[in-house]
């Protein structure tokens, strides 16, 4: 079995489309990891900025990308 990529609370962003078109794009928290005997790892995973859970392949998911928001941060971390 393949190792997974993504440990369980680390914060993922999920890719992909529905067949009608519709994005199911997001940011999310990963909750479980399950192992699949036809593909690759599965996770569970809920919404950060609201409660929708849903099962994912490994696939579909990615690191999310950190923005410049332009604010400088001080050398004491505030």
């Amino acid at each position: 079995m393949k190792d997974y990529k993504f440990p369980v609370g680390a914060t993922v962003h999920v890719s992909r489309r529905s067949l009608s078109g519709q994005s199911g794009d997001g940011t999310f928290k990963v909750l479980a990891r399950y192992p699949s005997d036809t593909s690759g790892p599965l996770y569970r995973i809920r919404s950060v900025i609201g409660s929708e859970e849903r099962m994912v392949p490994e696939e579909e998911l990615s690191r999310p990308v950190e923005r410049d928001t332009g604010v400088f941060r001080r050398s004491d971390g505030r």
